[in-house]
């Protein structure tokens, strides 16, 4: 025994009927989460309805964009992608640009511009201000 958690039965002055299988019981439970093998079974995969998951999204950011078109707003789209690359985040870059011109900040991004794998540091932060910014006066002046 290594501490008062362990040594349930031995610790305290209560009477039981039957008190080694009392403690018995009381170790298994304590340490085991019996909950793990009486409870639901929980076989769900998250990976599985990913990809439909993102594509409801995409599709409500199209009907937005498709809205603003409606009433002649004007906007631009800004694709920021994360310091490491995955197969979702072409998958979700690729899915928006079918309907939408973006304006893709990818070329830009270097390594030593994030604070971690989607946040930019403050040397990040002033890069891409100043292209956002340059993007924004061209258009101004295009329209």
């Amino acid at each position: 025994m290594q501490n008062s958690k362990t040594a349930h039965f031995y610790l305290n002055d209560r009477k039981y009927f039957l008190p080694g299988i009392y403690e018995a019981i009381n170790f298994l439970a304590y340490k085991y989460d019996l909950n793990k093998f009486i409870g639901k079974l929980d076989n769900t995969k998250i990976e599985t309805n990913q990809f439909d998951l993102i594509d409801e999204s995409i599709g409500v950011l199209n009907k937005e964009f498709k809205r603003l078109r409606i009433i002649n707003q004007n906007f631009l789209v800004f694709y920021f992608h994360p310091k490491v690359n995955s197969q979702i985040n072409e998958y979700i870059f690729n899915k928006i640009k079918l309907n939408t011109q973006i304006i893709d900040l990818k070329e830009y991004l270097k390594e030593s511009m994030y604070e971690d794998s989607i946040h930019l540091n403050e040397f990040g932060h002033d890069i891409i201000g100043d292209i956002i910014g340059l993007e924004l006066k061209s258009y101004i002046k295009n329209n």
